[in-house]
């Protein structure tokens, strides 16, 4: 093995491979995003475990499901398909209904010149629906009580247990979950680790 074929792997192993790559025509760095994200997802579900994804899906779809009542209830037309956390609504003026949104602080989706696309996500509360459906829709008092008809659709319910392996089962506070990143960290076999002295 010649000396210069060495020493190039030695730096480019060292260094950020983006370094080396124009960006332009960079792809390589999309295994690395694609391992944060799924990193990121693992560790969300080790720190709330099986009742907290629970929770927070259910208190999430309650919401998009009072939202998607309220629409219907006032005279939109609202998607029928069963849905999760996101629905469409025609409106008049898809334009129009984004500024509403925007200026109570909410964004909706553009979809086309009559419809908008509506998501709920974890950070959503009571209040913020009901500023997004009155800004927006222009609901005079719209009602965000959920109720026991609320639920998600029976042919779309699961039923088997989820997160059963021990490890989402384990870290229930902040200290337990940051050491058990740390003795994750320390398993790493890393640069800071190992090559470099």
């Amino acid at each position: 093995m010649c000396l210069s074929f060495v020493h190039t792997w030695y730096v480019v192993f060292l260094q950020t491979r983006e370094q080396h790559i124009r960006r332009d025509k960079a792809t390589s760095n999309i295994c690395t995003a694609q391992a944060l994200l799924a990193n990121m997802a693992a560790a969300y579900a080790v720190y709330h475990g099986p009742e907290g994804v629970q929770e927070i899906g259910g208190r999430i779809h309650a919401l998009a499901r009072v939202a998607h009542r309220e629409l219907a209830a006032n005279g939109f037309a609202v998607t029928e398909a069963p849905f999760f956390d996101t629905f469409t609504v025609k409106v008049a003026d898809s334009a129009l209904t984004q500024a509403g949104a925007v200026a109570v602080g909410a964004n909706v989706r553009i979809v086309d010149a009559t419809t908008v696309s509506i998501s709920m996500g974890e950070g959503i509360t009571r209040e913020d629906l009901t500023d997004l459906l009155t800004g927006a829709f222009n609901i005079a008092s719209p009602n965000t009580d959920a109720d026991a008809s609320l639920t998600v659709v029976p042919d779309h319910h699961r039923e088997e247990p989820i997160l059963t392996h021990p490890i989402f089962n384990q870290h229930r506070s902040e200290t337990q979950m940051l050491r058990y990143l740390k003795n994750l960290e320390n398993k790493d076999l890393a640069l800071n680790h190992s090559m470099i002295r």
